[in-house]
């Protein structure tokens, strides 16, 4: 299903106007004459490509790319990949798209750059801040040669993800013995107050929640939740849990393929995925409030507009998790150190951080 009959069978697209399009691959003969020295590259994405939102994306960034290249780059989406950096680093992928969530076991500090959990979650714009004017990027590039990556910023879900559940909970302390899809540090999170964590990729998850096997899910943002069938099983929904600020997405591109790219086509890869993010989070916007009243209103989802009580388990839990992470190693205290001094010169101290987005 596409996202113009999604958001028109769930009369969104007549409020929100009209959404962001794909463009349709270039195939002129003029097209085609440039494609034959194209480089022919493989993506690798954890996103089923007709996921309204996500999906998107995917095609809308590789057509882009393609287009903005005239040709040189063709670059073909392969669906569904629970983890893109194994499929590039064993010569399986080019390129992968989707959450760096995935890819915790090989690293760790990855979580800084999809987002952390609880207070200590950047927005989306602190996010790209901190990338470009506090020397994130730089970090990242880092971490990245060492996995044989290069990394960048290709999207974001927007706040408000959701919790996505069977039965309702009114407390943090609820969570003991529940199994919930969490992607990242959030998963240590749960675990801490008792949960079970899963990371299933979106193509089970409707029917791990219809089979039992799952009691929640916090995936992705209303509209593509919507979208993959999470309101079928999981009829009471808190907007803002674990990851309350919302999720970056990355687009990673082999590292001697990108350094064997001329200029001209490295600044059009970064240029596009820039782009991206713009499109992303002007969808999520303009589609998230259209998105939960259609949850409430065609199907019978119960939407709790509070923040669930943050106890003091709850901030201990999240502080030591992304402790544990800054200890794993000599990068990854260097990425926390520069996260956290960023957030305190342009938030306030950490401890007036955990104050605004606990309250």
């Amino acid at each position: 299903m596409d996202r113009r009959t999604f958001l028109k069978s769930t009369g969104a697209a007549a409020a929100a106007g009209t959404a962001a399009a794909v463009p349709a691959r270039a195939e002129t003969p003029a097209a085609l004459a440039v494609s034959r020295g194209a480089r022919e590259l493989t993506l690798a994405t954890v996103w089923p490509l007709d996921t309204p939102v996500y999906g998107d994306s995917v095609v809308r960034l590789t057509r882009r790319i393609e287009a903005a290249t005239e040709g040189r780059c063709r670059i073909t989406p392969v669906a569904v990949c629970d983890n893109g950096l194994a499929a590039v680093t064993r010569g399986a992928a080019d390129l992968y798209h989707g959450s760096e969530h995935f890819h915790l076991e090989a690293e760790p500090a990855l979580a800084y750059f999809a987002a952390l959990p609880g207070p200590f979650g950047f927005d989306a714009a602190s996010c790209q801040a901190w990338l470009i004017a506090g020397g994130g990027q730089m970090l990242w590039d880092d971490l990245g040669a060492d996995l044989g990556v290069k990394p960048l910023m290709a999207g974001h879900t927007g706040p408000s993800v959701g919790l996505w559940l069977k039965r309702p909970i009114s407390e943090n302390t609820a969570f003991a013995g529940l199994r919930l899809n969490v992607l990242g540090l959030a998963g240590r999170v749960l675990a801490a107050l008792g949960g079970e964590p899963r990371a299933l990729p979106p193509s089970e998850l409707t029917v791990a929640l219809a089979e039992g096997r799952l009691d929640g899910a916090e995936w992705a943002g209303p509209t593509a939740s919507l979208a993959v069938g999470l309101h079928r099983s999981a009829k009471h929904v808190v907007p803002r849990a674990f990851t309350p600020a919302g999720s970056s997405y990355t687009l990673a591109i082999r590292r001697e393929l990108w350094e064997a790219l001329p200029s001209s086509d490295r600044a059009v890869f970064e240029a596009c995925t820039a782009e991206e993010v713009r499109i992303s989070l002007a969808e999520a916007i303009a589609h998230r409030r259209i998105a939960w009243r259609a949850a409430a209103e065609q199907h019978g989802v119960t939407l709790d507009t509070r923040r669930l009580r943050q106890p003091p388990s709850f901030v201990e839990a999240t502080a030591e998790a992304v402790a544990a992470v800054a200890r794993s190693s000599s990068k990854a205290r260097r990425i926390d150190a520069s996260y956290r001094a960023f957030a305190a010169a342009t938030r306030g101290t950490h401890r007036r951080i955990m104050a605004d987005q606990v309250s």
